[in-house]
């Protein structure tokens, strides 16, 4: 009888192993940070987020007795999970509770971490007569309405968050179309934490309301916000390129809330290169991309003409969710020319007279020079430097005869044109543009160059002006309408958005435009913001509108 109770207890401890072991041999390289807090109701328990991790799972049991209390919840997108007990009944054994967190990788691999929790001690329920019981439930009942209430868009969730209520334990979040109802609870019971998140359908007004609880009791008072949901951030505007040399450098304008970026390079349909870049970064270069082979033949035709197009997304916490685009803002197209031609390996011959360069034409997005091909030119560089400053930035090396930018116009193949789209340009600033004109080799391999440089000013920024109108359209119906006398200046399109998550891109129209959307009643903010062909957005302008 020994004997076989110790061969019984050797197979326990081994399955308590197998248990184990998994978890602590992953805790290595599993999520990091792990923390919990909690009452006996409930615990929550969070963790870093890890790069690369598509989802997480959690599993919790107790630490002196492994057949107790056990759970697991799985597929979690975000790095906390709240554990409400063994159904929902909460922590009612004390002691240690042991909880493992999972991730799972994207080529499917999976790491964990565990951390210990001890449930804190309950303090014994009071003996209570039933008329100090009514006068709790009525004390409940007029818990103050959450303050501060704010809603925003992450890439993949709306994030609530309100400041806490004097005497509450939880908070109770429900969902409806209309601000009368009918009410739908997002929790199953009222949540500890003064944050939310969650994931509604797109592009939908919905009704959200915060109520403060003492606990499973939710108090009549509440805070009642309409919001929009997005499903992403908008990707990078005013995205600009540049070649120097064999290199090619992309400029963007940053993007808030933005962990990093992601870069593409396109021949075409083709992919070339892509880049990844983290932190709040605003450019970044790819090099070496612009060699021999890329650039066959386009020096030995007249009209062939090599472009480039790139592309820069945005990616946001917490799993490097892409950002959304604009049309047509998110690239920039370069025409590329051959580093050994318009940077000689060789050096230069400096000398003879430069290019005639005609009055440049400016605008506060764009520079466009054209100046007439002369001699025996192989390519043009093109530099730009803030008038007086001395310091030159390469900017395009173009063929002769060719355009940097495509127009519906028919171009003599005896004219070079450039257009400097950069979001570099600031309004009302002026600028010194050099062409400089690189000539065949001689003997020893080096190229004659002249150069000629001419002054632009940029225009001035414009602001749009907006007026705005509040109707009724039905009984059910509320709308916020928009109208504005568009600028003057390459304005595409305008982006307009509103206090309450509304985001919406229009096209530019003959003046006066007008903008309409379903509103919710109240007071409210709206941008409009103008965007140039370059992708560079305007001065914004802000207008308060009252929906009745």
């Amino acid at each position: 009888m020994l004997r076989q109770s110790s061969v019984h207890g050797r197979k326990i401890l081994s399955a308590v192993l197998g248990l184990l072991l998994p978890g602590l041999l992953l805790a290595q390289r599993g999520p990091a940070g792990l923390a919990v807090t909690g009452t006996a109701a409930s615990a929550t328990i969070t963790w870093q987020p890890v790069v690369g991790g598509v989802s997480y799972s959690v599993k919790r049991w107790k630490q002196d007795d492994l057949r107790c209390c056990n759970n697991a919840s799985s597929a979690l997108g975000k790095p906390t999970w709240t554990d409400y007990g063994a159904s929902e009944a909460g922590f009612t054994q004390a002691g240690i509770y042991v909880f493992e967190v999972t991730v799972v990788m994207e080529d499917r691999t999976t790491a964990a971490s565990v951390v210990n929790w001890t449930r804190p001690e309950v303090a014994p329920a009071p003996v209570i007569s039933r008329e100090a019981l009514t006068v709790k439930t009525v004390q409940t009942l007029s818990l103050a309405a959450p303050a501060g209430v704010t809603v925003r868009n992450d890439p993949s969730a709306l994030v609530f968050s309100w400041q806490p209520v004097s005497g509450a334990t939880g908070y109770q979040i429900d969902a409806a179309p209309a601000p009368e109802g009918p009410w739908t609870p997002l929790v199953s019971a009222p949540i500890a934490a003064a944050q939310f998140a969650y994931t509604p359908a797109p592009a939908l007004l919905t009704y959200y309301r915060v109520s403060a609880a003492l606990s499973l009791a939710v108090s009549a008072n509440s805070t009642i916000v309409p919001f929009t949901y997005q499903a992403a951030p908008l990707n990078p505007l005013g995205v600009s390129a540049v070649q120097s040399g064999a290199d090619v450098t992309l400029s963007w304008n940053p993007v808030a809330g933005a962990s990093g970026y992601s870069m593409t390079a396109l021949n075409g349909g083709t992919q070339l290169a892509q880049l990844r870049v983290m932190g709040p970064v605003t450019s970044a270069t790819f090099a070496g991309l612009v060699t021999p082979g890329l650039l066959a033949n386009v020096y030995g035709y007249v009209g062939l003409t090599r472009f480039l197009s790139f592309r820069v997304t945005a990616h946001f916490p917490p799993g490097n969710a892409p950002g959304a685009d604009i049309p047509e803002t998110g690239a920039a197209t370069l025409v590329i020319g051959d580093p050994g031609i318009c940077w000689p390996p060789a050096g230069e011959l400096p000398g003879g007279p430069g290019q005639t360069i005609a009055p440049p034409v400016a605008q506060l997005d764009a520079v466009t020079l054209s100046w007439p091909m002369s001699g025996q030119v192989s390519a043009y560089r093109v530099d730009r430097a803030m008038a007086g400053s001395g310091q030159w930035q390469p900017l395009a090396c173009i063929r002769p005869g060719s355009s940097t930018f495509f127009s519906s116009k028919s171009k003599s193949s005896t004219v070079t044109e450039f257009r400097d789209e950069s979001i570099a340009l600031q309004p009302s600033t002026s600028y010194q543009y050099r062409i400089t004109a690189v000539g065949p080799p001689d003997a020893t391999g080096k190229r004659s160059t002249n150069q000629s440089i001419v002054l632009a000013t940029t225009a001035p920024r414009l602001s749009v002006i907006v007026g705005a109108v509040a109707s009724l359209a039905t009984s059910t119906t509320h709308w916020a309408r928009l109208s504005w006398q568009s600028p003057m200046g390459n304005v595409r399109n305008y982006l307009i958005t509103s206090s309450f998550g509304l985001r919406a891109d229009m096209s530019r129209r003959d003046p006066p435009t007008t903008f309409q959307a379903a509103a919710p009643r109240g007071t409210h903010t709206f941008s409009v913001t103008p965007l140039y062909l370059n992708g560079t957005p305007a001065a914004t302008t802000t207008v308060t509108v009252v929906v009745p």
